[in-house]
This record gives C-alpha cells, structure tokens and sequence, in this order.
C-alpha cells in the first residue's frame, strides 16, 4: 500500500511485486493530491498540493519536479501501450502482472470499506509506504502484521520528510524497513541499510538512490518478517518526531548549498 506519486514509488514497487518468492495479492494506491496529510496543511487537492510544493520548493523546483513527473507520465503511457519503457505508476507495474489494484475513498487507509476488501483478501502481511497514521484495526488486518518503509536510518528522522533532514543534518539518511504500531515510525526495525549524503547535493537524486536501495532492503525485510510468527515488540523508547520543513529549515538547507532537484 503506497502513495503513487508517480516519480518514486513505482522504482521500488515494481521490482518487489516482479518477484515469484511470494504472490502478492494486490497493490493499494491511495492517490498524492488526495491522501489525508499528504501535503503542508491537510487540505485536499490538486491546487492545496501545488500551493504547499511552491511554499516549500518554491517556484523552480516545482516546475522542474512537475516536469519531471510528466516524463515518468509519458513513459506510462509508452508502456502501456507496449512501447517498452518503465511502468510510471505503480498501479501500472501491477496491472501489467494482473495484480489487482484497490484505491481506497478519499485515499483515506482506514477506510472501512476499503478494510472489508483487504479482509476479504485475508493477507499474510502488509507492506506500506505512506503518509498516514493507521488505527489500530488496519495494523490487525494481515496474519503476520504490517511493514512500513521509511527512507532514514531509524529511529533518526522519524516522520515527515526525513530525506530532507538527514541532509540539513548530514547525517541519517538510509531505507529502514520496521513493524509498523499505532505510533508513527516507532516500531521495531527489521532491515535497514544507510546512504551515503556526502558530496549529494540534491534531495531528488538522493531520493532516487534511495528508491534503488530499497529494491534491495524491502524484499530482505520482507523475507525475514514471513520467516516470524508475528510482528515483534520495539522496546526502546520512540525519538522525537520531524515535521514538514519550515521556512528556517528551508533557507538554512539552501544556505549550505543544497538544492531539491
């Protein structure tokens, strides 16, 4: 279950559902202009999501990511209709393994009616990558209990954006796969591995490094978690979460020289 942005997710997605080890029984895709706290403010949208980008990449970075988003589109599209190229979505690379597909109401995980669908399902074990906090009957749904990937060195940058603070603070930066709890980004760690920032000067290229280390660290989280009997206890104390980046964080992540794309 994951935030199809359309630039990122698809790049580890595709790969962990190509895989035969285990059969995956469908791709959730809760939509980035709808998914509750996606953006800034909470507010839904399209325009809600461009106003919060300009605020936080401002107006050159936005228009670049966007242009960066409509040539993974294109590429969609080329692969869809056999033209070869990358699936651009991952609802795309599912698809094209005849995977369902659910998109939750509202993209909203806790949905109830998205909840029957997953019990009827009845999964083994959940893998997700989004923005939300999940109730306590969304992490009781699968046997063995729900993953989440979280691109930080856990428990370091727990939260939002944690790319963007491991540079701002040189450190920090990696793919952590962890049981997921009722707090965010606080259970125990399964799998993890760091990246390297040093001489990275862009939050889209290290992102991107990111996507391709998780095609690695995910599938080894995901052997080990169906190797236990059910989801383990952290019981070390959650560090502090992070928030979005304000605007000092901003200009200070700008004044060391640092870009977003």
């Amino acid at each position: 279950m994951v935030i199809d942005d359309g630039l990122y997710t698809h790049r580890w997605v595709a790969p962990l559902i190509n895989r035969h080890e285990y059969e995956t029984v469908c791709v959730a895709c809760l939509s980035p202009y709808w998914a509750v706290d996606f953006n800034l403010r909470g507010a839904r949208g399209l325009w809600p999501v461009v106003r919060s980008r300009l605020a936080y990449y401002g107006p050159a970075a936005t228009v670049r990511f966007a242009c960066n988003a409509a040539g993974t589109v294109l590429g969609g599209l080329r692969f869809r209709m056999g033209l070869g190229g990358a699936p651009g979505s991952a609802a795309a690379a599912a698809h094209a393994e005849g995977i369902r597909v659910l998109r939750p109401r509202g993209s909203d995980l806790n949905d109830v009616g998205f909840r029957a669908s997953l019990e009827v399902l009845r999964p083994d074990l959940l893998v997700c990558a989004f923005s939300q906090k999940a109730d306590k009957a969304f992490l009781v749904l699968p046997r063995l209990g729900c993953l989440n990937v979280h691109f930080s060195m856990l428990p370091q940058h727990r939260g939002r954006e944690p790319l963007f603070h491991a540079m701002l603070a040189g450190r920090g930066a990696g793919v952590s796969v962890h049981w997921m709890t009722p707090e965010l980004d606080a259970g125990l760690v399964l799998f993890q591995d760091p990246l390297e920032t040093a001489g990275c000067r862009s939050l889209h290229r290290l992102i991107l490094a990111a996507c391709n280390l998780a095609k690695r660290v995910v599938p080894a989280a995901v052997e080990k978690a169906c190797a236990s009997k059910a989801a383990e206890v952290n019981t070390c104390p959650a560090t502090s979460l992070v928030g979005w980046p304000s605007s000092e964080d901003v200009y200070r992540f700008k004044a060391r020289g640092l870009r977003f794309i």
